[in-house]
């Protein structure tokens, strides 16, 4: 996922929680007045920043973090501008940290930059939570993302579609179907990452067809590889976990030169499509079983158990066209 990408849905929550329980304290606020981390020791800031963190919600560490903070009037303006020009403080604030001295813990008065510091968090945060406490004299709740006033969000009819299993063509992919929605639906703009997260959580469709006719090698090879996984994982000699994990290797590099076998006949069958259509006196045809359909296809049980005749259908596929 690129970083302009819109995180969606789960993911979404999921990095939100991350974010609020992976903050990492900062660096030294080189406080000359207060000293905070010369008394704070690193001790205390590593416990600090854990507790912090296992708040584990955006709101419940704000509303501490709230609480730590003291709203005080302003004593003394010192401008360096003219008076009429110069941009006041409504407020001035005191910080603080509750930490351990001698065994009992105390509220200890910090600066600006260490109070954000230790606890990981930017001036950006520290600043909506003094605007919010300055307002109202409550942090209250995040409300980014909830607001009401969405002109480009789509309908609930544009988004839902149930729908039992789907297979496409395997030629077609998500970017050849938003150009067609695109071309049919000028009126209603969907962008292509938004019509691929849609695609993918609310339908319920796939390209190609369920796997039936699989490869025998590939299906003994994904066999014999979850065998050996649950010896090495059951397994407590070292020297015969290394045989089974030398073993593993070598399957796999076997299972990678078959798959590199089948690449080539496409290639080939690529190569001599694309020459049939360019060249009028060259044809390519490809012969091959397609399917065997048992007769009559009916799923009462007193026809399953009885002997039916498999249509048996051959495909003779010419390239060209």
């Amino acid at each position: 996922m690129s970083k302009n990408e819109k995180k969606t849905g789960g993911l979404s929550e999921v990095m939100k929680k991350l974010r609020a329980t992976s903050n990492e304290v900062g660096s030294d606020c080189c406080c000359k007045r207060h000293k905070c981390f010369d008394v704070i020791s690193p001790e205390e800031r590593n416990r600090i920043i854990k507790d912090f963190n296992n708040l584990g919600e955006y709101n419940r560490q704000n509303e501490y973090l709230g609480g730590l903070i003291t709203i005080l009037p302003v004593v003394q303006r010192r401008s360096r501008k003219d008076p009429n020009e110069a941009k006041f403080n409504d407020s001035s604030y005191s910080y603080r940290l509750r930490s351990y001295v001698n065994g009992a813990l105390q509220d200890i008065t910090v600066c600006y930059k260490a109070f954000l510091s230790i606890h990981g968090i930017s001036n950006r945060r520290g600043q909506t939570i003094k605007k919010k406490l300055l307002i109202s004299g409550v942090v209250g709740t995040d409300n980014r993302g909830k607001h009401s006033n969405r002109p480009h969000k789509l309908s609930d009819e544009t988004k839902t579609k149930d729908s039992e299993k789907i297979y496409l063509p395997e030629e077609l992919n998500i970017k050849k179907l938003h150009t067609f929605y695109k071309d049919k639906h000028p009126e209603n703009v969907v962008g292509y990452t938004t019509f691929r997260d849609i695609f993918e959580q609310k339908f319920n469709i796939s390209f190609g067809y369920p796997r039936k006719d699989t490869c025998s090698v590939c299906d003994v090879y994904k066999s014999e590889v979850k065998l050996i996984e649950n010896q090495i994982n059951t397994c407590v000699d070292n020297e015969t976990k290394n045989s089974l994990n030398k073993t593993l290797k070598q399957k796999s590099i076997e299972h990678e030169l078959h798959k590199k076998k089948g690449d080539k006949f496409y290639e080939l069958k690529r190569k001599y499509r694309r020459a049939a259509k360019k060249t009028p006196d060259l044809e390519a045809i490809l012969m091959d079983y397609q399917r065997n359909l048992p007769t009559p296809n009916i799923t009462t049980n007193d026809v399953y158990y009885r002997r039916q005749l498999n249509f048996i259908s051959f495909n003779v596929h010419v390239l060209s066209d």
